[in-house]
């Protein structure tokens, strides 16, 4: 009878490690996706790739060009995505598309988020369907008219973007 105590008592012991071990590897894979979620993808051409790809059909959807006067300038583009909220950013706009089951006051709370962030909403769309909904938001930051007086001095406008988008994340998941 002693041996078989002692045996469930290391069963016991060996799966309570185990349990400990899968949660920190769990924290450590979480810590890492919101990392890698927050890393652009964004990628840089010189005026020999704008040539060669004028003249064929390879296309990089990273980088987009503005022609005028003769010149051309990059307009870089970025993005960050999680399962549910990917943020596009390009200059000083940004594009926030939130994918959610239907919950009541989601679209309430987005909104909330993005005046938080001191974000000006310049165009919204909203799709449904049964129990899903998209939520589109271009948007873009208010600095350069003082009203982001109580922002960092430091933070940048991606940074500004990022925020709201990791709190968006947060009301999807919540």
């Amino acid at each position: 009878m002693l041996l078989l105590q002692a045996d469930n008592s290391t069963i016991i012991e060996g799966a309570i490690s185990q349990i400990k071990t899968l949660q920190s590897t769990l924290q450590m894979l979480e810590k890492k996706k919101l990392e890698r979620m927050m890393t652009p993808k964004v990628s840089y051409m010189n005026n020999d790739d704008i040539n060669n790809n004028n003249n064929s059909n390879n296309n990089n959807n990273n980088v987009n060009y503005l022609v005028g006067a003769g010149t051309v300038s990059p307009v870089m583009m970025s993005t960050w995505a999680s399962s549910n909220v990917v943020l596009n950013i390009c200059g000083n706009d940004a594009q926030f598309t939130v994918y959610a089951v239907k919950k009541p006051g989601l679209l309430t709370n987005l909104c909330c988020v993005l005046e938080k962030h001191q974000l000006e909403v310049d165009s919204t769309h909203i799709s449904s369907h049964v129990d899903q909904c998209v939520y589109m938001f271009h948007a873009y930051a208010r600095v350069g008219n003082g009203k982001c007086d109580q922002l960092p001095k430091q933070m940048n406008v991606a940074e500004i973007y990022k925020h709201a988008a990791e709190e968006m994340i947060k009301w999807v998941s919540s």
